[in-house]
């Protein structure tokens, strides 16, 4: 009898297992057809699986479960983002093959090694306590192995094959949701739950990514550890820098308040602040979509006509101001109705914060097309001290309205830090133009004569 189930049960799945590679396999077919459509499904489902993620805890959990998720984020966030140096983004565009994918894999590992370092000095030497330190610890580990996936995905952009990016984050961000609320549900315990999504991320490195990589033959030599040139990587660490101190800013503006808030009122209010600003991201994900999209082309324009190229920033930044008078108008008149449907009753007592955080995406997403066609005009050296600038004033009003105004003060100082960086992106932005077009037109003049 035991031995006709164990058949039974080996046949079935043996039928799973070929169903499944037979709908993957079809996926990755019609994900080939494009890779704009195909890498914004997938980062549109693994945004929505992230969000899904704070939900799960927020319902099977709690929301001090909520705020101790948030906290471990915020933590790890701008140290894995600074020595992360953006080298996907460098890598992809590396047209003439610069740097070898094990120059990038190296340098990406190395400063891994530190972050990882940095996280256990911070969990020691902080006052956290023990169950906080060791999720912040799960959640770096959790997000070193992402960052290893990203080099593979700097590979796959850059070879045009953007389904292998797509299926990973499609697969990731659906087991994480998944395991996640498994686990949180079985064993009330935020912990267990954060160490089963590092083992889920993991094995999707090794079995998808990995396995992915060594289709490209000619690669498949090089992601060996031998000795590696020291010159190549040091030159690469000076190159990817700036971008990194870039992206580590962008997550202080929006993490300052919440170091502030969680030390101000507690896990739970951090909790309820968290849930609220996640929601923000979704314009955001439909924002980072057009923008790449549109970036080829304004690159293009910005060398070939400066009129066209100010017209499509304008129609752009139109999109942007329509999508966060959107958000802003939903918040007003369905904000509290919104919050209780994706969380619960408490969350909707809170819209008067849903209002201000949206107030403060509109000026982001203006803010975000601005950037990129600062980018897109070779200027990224005027990022550095938006950022910068940015990210003091929102620190300094952290330290006056927080403590008075809770949540309220948090959001109002995102608003600041986002307006700022609005404004100096403008003026930085108008300055390129003009000086871009009196250049061509002492060209023209200079041709003439």
């Amino acid at each position: 009898m035991i031995w006709r189930e164990i058949r039974i049960l080996l046949f079935i799945s043996h039928q799973i297992d070929f169903h499944y590679r037979n709908n993957m396999n079809r996926l990755l077919q019609r994900l080939r057809g494009s890779n704009f459509s195909s890498l914004f499904i997938g980062n549109l489902i693994y945004t929505i699986s992230q969000w899904l993620i704070v939900v799960s805890i927020s319902k099977l959990g709690n929301v001090s479960m909520v705020g101790e998720y948030s906290l471990a984020l915020a933590i790890t966030a701008p140290i894995i983002l600074f020595l992360n140096f953006q080298l996907r983004n460098f890598q992809a565009t590396d047209a003439k093959n610069e740097y070898s994918f094990k120059d990038y894999l190296t340098l990406r590992i190395g400063m891994l090694i530190i972050a990882f370092i940095i996280l256990i000095s911070i969990s020691i030497l902080s006052n956290y306590s023990f169950h906080q330190a060791m999720i912040i610890l799960t959640i770096g580990l959790a997000k070193i192995i992402e960052s290893i996936s990203d080099i593979y995905f700097g590979l796959f952009q850059k070879k045009e094959h953007m389904n292998f990016i797509s299926y990973s984050m499609i697969t990731k961000g659906i087991g994480s949701v998944l395991v996640i609320s498994l686990v949180l549900y079985w064993s009330q315990n935020l912990l267990y739950a954060t160490g089963s999504m590092v083992i889920i991320w993991f094995l999707i490195l090794v079995f998808v990514d990995i396995k992915n990589q060594s289709r490209f033959i000619e690669e498949k030599n090089k992601t060996q550890f031998s000795k590696s040139n020291i010159l190549n990587l040091k030159r690469l660490l000076q190159m990817t820098l700036p971008l990194g101190i870039v992206a580590t800013l962008d997550s202080l503006i929006n993490n300052i308040p919440r170091y502030f808030l969680e030390r101000v009122s507690g896990p739970e209010y951090l909790g309820y602040y968290s849930g609220i600003a996640y929601i923000m991201i979704a314009g955001g994900t439909f924002m980072g979509a057009m923008l790449q999209a549109s970036s080829p082309s304004m690159s293009r324009l910005f060398h070939s006509d400066i009129h066209l190229f100010s017209k499509k920033v304008k129609k752009l930044t139109l999109y942007s101001i329509m999508i966060g008078v959107f958000g802003i108008l939903i918040s007003a008149s369905m904000g509290k109705w919104i919050l209780t449907l994706m969380y619960n009753r408490e969350y909707g007592y809170f819209n008067n914060v849903f209002i201000l955080i949206m107030i403060a995406s509109l000026f982001w997403y203006i803010s975000s097309t601005l950037g990129a066609a600062l980018t897109a005009s070779r200027f990224i050296k005027f990022q550095v001290p938006i950022f910068l600038i940015s990210g003091i004033l929102v620190l300094l009003f952290s330290f006056i309205l927080i403590p008075r105004y809770n949540m309220i003060g948090a959001a109002i100082c995102i608003i600041i830090g986002m307006m700022t960086r609005m404004i100096i992106s403008y003026f930085c932005l108008s300055f390129v133009l003009k000086r871009e077009s009196y250049t061509k037109a002492s060209s023209v003049v200079l041709s003439e004569n």
